[in-house]
This record gives C-alpha cells, structure tokens and sequence, in this order.
C-alpha cells in the first residue's frame, strides 16, 4: 500500500498564528507532543489548531468532520459537505498519466481561547471521513515535574 492511499490528519498545534501579506503563515509558539504547566487546574489563554487532512479521492468521501477535544469533552465542532470526486474513469485515467493517486486535500483552522484544564490530559482534534476516524496526532497537557 502506497502511502499517499492512506487517509490521515496531522495538526499543528501553537500560541499564534499571523498571516503575512504574501499569504505566507508565522507561527508562533509551536508546541511538539506536550504542553506543560506548573499546577492545575490552569486557563490556557489561546491556542490555534491548524488541521490538515489528505485523502485518496477514491474513497469518495461526503463529509469532513472534525472536533477539538479536551479528555472527553467536546470543545469545537466543525463540519464540511465535500464536493463530488471525481469519476473512476477519471481517476483511472489520472492515474496512468501520473502513476499517482489522486489526493484531496482540506485544512481546518481552530482557535481555542480561555480554555481550562482542571487535570492532566490531552488535546487533539478528531477527524472523521464519513463518519470513519482517521488517525491524527494529539498534543499532551501535563505537569511540570519538581
């Protein structure tokens, strides 16, 4: 399996984000795997999400879904109706000309402001294809140690 076939989302998670006039983005702040405080509970004053998500055309899906979840709860929700793909004459024909699968391509933007954490946990943006979901990277929320 061709790693381009494989639906998935990654997200960017920082402190700001500002866009320059050429359309190019700073960000600022961005964060790896882990966020860490001293104590909680604790407020985090804002925080951007930027999600990507990449998928073969193929599988023809209808419906984006994505939601920012702290632990269990459910912060933000945005949902997207896709356009129709493409035929599969289309995409076949596409794909002998490049022998490459055609993607489709989405970003999804978050801000999240005043959010507080009460506990450790994690933060991660849940993103479905049809009500499937795909795999996408999740930022922890821990405890500094000493």
């Amino acid at each position: 399996m061709k790693f381009d076939s494989i639906p998935f989302a990654h997200v960017v998670y920082c402190d700001d984000v500002r866009q320059e006039i050429t359309g190019k983005l700073m960000l600022i702040g961005v964060y790896s795997d882990t966020m860490f405080f001293p104590a909680f509970p604790t407020i985090i004053p804002q925080l951007f999400l930027l999600g990507s998500v990449q998928f073969p055309l193929a599988l023809r899906p209808r419906k984006l879904a994505a939601k920012a979840m702290l632990g269990d709860a459910e912060l933000h929700r945005v949902e997207i109706d896709l356009p129709e793909a493409p035929s599969d004459e289309e995409i076949a024909r596409i794909k002998r000309r490049t022998d490459t699968e055609m993607i489709g391509r989405m970003r999804t933007n978050v801000t999240l402001t005043n959010t507080l954490v009460t506990e450790p946990t994690r933060l991660q943006l849940r993103v479905e294809l049809d009500g499937v979901r795909i795999a996408c990277n999740m930022l922890r929320i821990e405890q500094t140690l000493g």
